[in-house]
């Protein structure tokens, strides 16, 4: 029996899961691009989003399973920083050039971390799946995926 057998169902999920993870890269990659250009106090920041995002970006298009980690962790120390800094608007906004907490940042802020804990998710459930075959199956899968249909092993 070849090793290298992903069922049909199994390639397409993986195939649907990277397409959506290189798009989130993808979008990832354009706002470090803007951030790098528009201000000089995110330089670092979107610099390292910009290395990361492209590392996650290539990962899900070759099924790369240690570039798709580093994306995901990335990803959680980044969401971890962010929800750092709102609990530190949230009890001291005089940190922020604020002299109170206004309930519109507030919402924007949890909207923000939502959205970013779901693609967080999302990414690393795309890692988890990743993880579970071997990488010379996900290279097969990139190089040349075939379907092979062998005769009466299907019931009507």
């Amino acid at each position: 029996m070849n090793t290298n057998i992903v069922s049909i169902d199994d390639a397409s999920e993986l195939a649907y899961r990277g397409k959506t993870v290189k798009c989130l890269a993808l979008i990832d990659i354009v706002f470090s691009f803007f951030y790098i250009m528009v201000s000089p106090f995110f330089a670092i920041s979107a610099f390292l989003s910009l290395i990361f995002a492209t590392c996650g970006y290539y990962g899900a298009k070759n099924y790369n399973i240690s570039q798709v980690f580093y994306y995901t962790t990335f990803l959680i120390i980044q969401n971890i920083f962010r929800i750092l800094i709102f609990l530190i608007y949230l009890a001291k906004p005089s940190y922020f050039n604020q002299d109170k907490i206004y309930v519109g940042t507030v919402l924007l802020n949890l909207f923000s971390i939502s959205i970013n804990v779901y693609i967080n998710y999302y990414i690393n459930y795309f890692y988890k799946i990743l993880k579970s075959y071997s990488q010379e199956q996900l290279n097969a899968l990139v190089l040349s995926p075939q379907v092979i249909i062998i005769p009466g092993t299907a019931s009507v």
